[in-house]
Parts: structure tokens; C-alpha cells; sequence
């Protein structure tokens, strides 16, 4: 699962620099709308799922302003190192 973890942020870290790049020096042609378009989308969908995540979690493990920072930089990432960390401070049964 760490594996996982760090290639998916390896992966989400290159999308960022390269649709952030996109903003400082701009594609040509169409290629620049194109990568705005992705950020766009970007933004909304992790957004979103930090909405989801704070439904569905925060009565339950009490996530921190940092936990929402991961999960919106690594969408699915993100909410998988959050919670892969609480499991592992959590006591075992």
C-alpha cells in the first residue's frame, strides 16, 4: 500500500507542475485551453472529494487542516495516506 501511495503522488505531482506550467508558459495553439481545462477540472473534482471526505469522516477520526491539503493535492492519494495514518495510530483490538 505504501508503494501505491508514493507513486500516486509521484504521478499527481507532475500533473500539478505540468497544468501549473501551462498557466506560467502557455502551451501553443489549442494545447493551452485544453490544459486550463484539465486544471479546471482538476480543482472542482478534488474539491469535491474533500467535501465527500469530510462527510463521510470527520465525526470519526477528526482530520486536520493538513489532511485536507493531501487530499487536495492527491484526490484518492490523499485520502488513503490520511487514513492509512489513522489506522496506524489507532489502537488494535
Amino acid at each position: 500500500m505504501r508503494a501505491v501511495i508514493i507513486i500516486g503522488q509521484v504521478l499527481f505531482s507532475l500533473i500539478w507542475i505540468l497544468l501549473l506550467a501551462n498557466l506560467v508558459v502557455p502551451f501553443p495553439g489549442q494545447a493551452f485551453a485544453l490544459f486550463a481545462l484539465l486544471l479546471g477540472i482538476l480543482v472542482v473534482l478534488h474539491l469535491l472529494q474533500m467535501l465527500i471526505f469530510y462527510a463521510a469522516f470527520h465525526a470519526h477520526i477528526h482530520p486536520t487542516g493538513r489532511d485536507y491539503g493531501f487530499i487536495f493535492l492527491f484526490g484518492v492519494i490523499g485520502w488513503m495516506m490520511v487514513l492509512q495514518k489513522r489506522n496506524a495510530g489507532a489502537p488494535r483490538p
